[in-house]
């Protein structure tokens, strides 16, 4: 994935946890190494990253500063929550 920026501009429509897990896959960063990087459990990143829980703003924090994302990148992340949760 070449970012998340170009990911908006496509057709195809990803998930919250499926964009997180393309970033961290192109940084070629492990759950493991991302888990311990945001002082969660790898189970923690595994979920979050199949959508089946949305991290706290405090991890949310931990995993964006992990991944090194970009402002923009951040709120394209940020308006998929707030549509999940309408």
């Amino acid at each position: 994935m070449e970012s998340l920026e170009k990911t908006e501009k496509t057709d195809k429509k990803f998930s919250f946890g499926e964009l997180l897990k393309m970033k961290r896959l192109e940084l070629k960063i492990s759950a493991r190494q991302l888990s311990a990087e945001c002082n969660v459990s790898q189970s923690y990143i595994s979920k979050v990253e199949a959508d089946a829980i949305i991290p706290t703003v405090k991890t949310f924090g931990r995993i964006v500063d992990a991944l090194g994302l970009t402002n923009l990148e951040i709120r394209y992340l940020l308006k998929l929550v707030s549509s999940v949760e309408d």
